[in-house]
């Protein structure tokens, strides 16, 4: 994945069959899908029209859950990735539930069995004075049976730019 000119970041893979791997990336010149076949070791770019159901810029962290399904990290939460469907559907988002998103952000997807969600990693302090300090955190996600906000108004915020959000903001929010 070589181009002059062109810097390429890939930060999923994704089996298309036995032999082969999808590797979409994000580029200077735009997306990218790369077909790499396993027995022949040949990397060969895949015609973007194919895989216009997966953007690189949404998805990372790609893992299987042990309910055999492929999941991806997205920019709001955990999607599921069919790619025989050619499709991409949320499985969990962050708007979901009343977390704070900074206390996720350094963590990772480590398993997802459909009802159950669990994240792994190590945190930071809650202010930039404690950010030297590093927990280690699991955070368990349980689909509840029934809505507890369903009927609760929903409030949105946002902010424009490069604004930096302190933890007690986002706790607030």
């Amino acid at each position: 994945m070589n181009e002059p000119g062109n810097r390429i970041y890939s930060s999923v893979v994704l089996a298309l069959n036995d032999t082969t791997v999808l590797i979409p990336a994000i580029s200077d010149k735009g997306n990218r899908y790369y077909e790499l076949d396993l027995t022949t070791n040949k990397l060969t770019t895949g015609d973007e029209k194919n895989y216009s159901w997966f953007d690189p810029n949404e998805m990372t962290e790609a893992f299987t859950g042990t309910n055999g399904e492929v999941y991806c990290r997205t920019l709001s939460g955990l999607a599921r990735v069919n790619v025989s469907a050619k499709k991409v559907e949320d499985v969990f988002t962050f708007n979901w539930c009343g977390i704070n998103r900074g206390k996720v952000a350094d963590l990772k997807f480590i398993e997802c069995t459909g009802d159950t969600i669990i994240m792994f990693g190590q945190t930071s302090g809650d202010s930039e004075y404690e950010s030297i300090k590093k927990t280690c955190q699991i955070v368990e996600f349980t689909k509840a049976k029934k809505n507890p906000n369903a009927g609760k108004i929903i409030i949105t915020a946002a902010a424009a730019g490069d604004t930096y959000l302190s933890y007690e903001i986002c706790e607030a929010i």
